[in-house]
């Protein structure tokens, strides 16, 4: 039985690819013309995990959509539609995740999707929404291969695993260490980043003594690091993890007697982590793509926009990421003057310094965005600060 959920899964892009070929009309003509005639809204999808025990608090991207959609509509919107928005939640789970996709294929009134935040979900819709007429644009997926398989109308807002581990290991040798361990979540995300990390670290000459690799739901361990602390001489730690493991994995870095300076992926840059972590997880480093004290107008100009609208400033890269998509998205399609995707596609690519709440926007021919904002933050007292730029 398992092996045939895993069979479909992997068919329902190809299905949708039979289903273009034998079909009589072209799907992406259809959307089109269903979408000029509508002169009156322009709707996007919004695919993300809404349910806060899933997504956590990187949930806030509906307040950074939502804000950039009030802000496009009041400037006139889209070639004079309105922008409309559709949620939809995949609950982190790939079946959610491909029923969504076909739901939103089959709406000729879409125009663009944002989503999703995981990459196991990402890859697969991508191909489905591709062939049906769509653009996406993906502000939390960070796996490289999704950009890889050719895919035109895809663009991914925030910098992938590699380019993570790369720039931290460039940071480390500047800030003089020499000797690190690595210990990574193990799935694609964490592998991808702890080899990038790795194979850096031995360009800018740091040792990784040693790196070990944990289950996600595992909830032990402590000999990995009471071994570590035993037997090997290092100066900081790189967890390439995830929540909500990642705080009790450095609770027994710091029981186990550990004392040196930890940095993690972006894969614990949520507020969840500094408000459950308590006294073990101060002074971690932590990447992320956003920050409210970064000095640069563009985030200033946004973090003083979400405050006037909800009351607090944005505290993580989410909200920033979906406030980017759309804003970029809307000024792509005004600029090209159409809706046809292809031009819309073309306009974004030829973007070299479209200046976004995350910093600056430029796009290889692959889709992926080029010398993103990376910041490296820092947990102190519930929150995250001293943000360092580390790109």
């Amino acid at each position: 039985m398992r092996q045939t959920r895993l069979t479909m899964r992997l068919l329902t892009p190809l299905l949708v690819l039979l289903l273009v070929a034998c079909g009589s009309d072209d799907p992406y003509e259809n959307r089109l013309d269903a979408l000029e005639d509508n002169e009156e809204t322009l709707n996007i999808a919004l695919a993300w995990p809404f349910d806060p025990d899933l997504g956590g608090t990187k949930t806030t991207i509906r307040q950074g959509v939502e804000l950039a959609v009030d802000e496009v509509n009041r400037n006139g919107g889209v070639l004079g539609r309105k922008l409309k928005l559709s949620l939809y939640n995949d609950q982190r789970d790939i079946n959610v995740g491909l029923r969504i996709a076909q739901q939103i294929s089959q709406d000729e009134s879409l125009f663009a999707v944002i989503g999703h935040l995981d990459s196991y979900i990402s890859m697969p819709t991508s191909t489905t929404y591709e062939f049906a007429g769509l653009i996406v644009l993906n502000p939390g997926s960070t796996a490289s291969a999704l950009t890889r398989r050719g895919d035109r109308h895809l663009f991914r807002t925030l910098s992938t695993n590699d380019e993570q581990g790369t720039q931290l290991a460039r940071y480390l040798q500047k800030t003089d260490k020499k000797r690190v361990m690595v210990y990574y979540v193990n799935n694609s995300y964490g592998l991808a980043l702890a080899n990038s990390f790795e194979n850096e670290a031995v360009k800018q000459k740091i040792t990784v003594v040693d790196r070990g690799a944990y289950d996600k739901f595992s909830r032990d361990h402590t000999r990995t690091m009471q071994d570590w602390k035993s037997f090997h001489d290092f100066d900081s730690i790189f967890l390439a993890g995830s929540m909500p493991e990642g705080v009790e994995i450095i609770r027994e870095i710091r029981d186990a007697g550990i004392d040196v300076d930890i940095f993690a992926g972006a894969g614990l840059d949520s507020l969840d982590f500094v408000q459950t972590g308590g006294d073990n997880i101060e002074g971690t480093k932590v990447i992320s793509f956003f920050h409210p004290d970064v000095d640069e107008p563009s985030v200033q100009d946004f973090v003083k926009a979400y405050r006037e609208a909800y009351g607090t400033n944005p505290v993580e890269a989410s909200a920033a990421l979906g406030y980017d998509a759309i804003k970029l998205l809307a000024e792509s399609a005004n600029k090209a003057n159409t809706l046809e995707r292809d031009a819309v596609a073309a306009q974004i690519r030829s973007m070299t310094d479209w200046q976004g709440a995350t910093g600056r926007y430029e796009f290889d021919d692959k889709g992926d965005v080029v010398a993103k904002m990376l910041v490296l933050t820092q947990a102190e007292n519930g929150q995250f600060t001293n943000p360092v730029l580390i790109q």
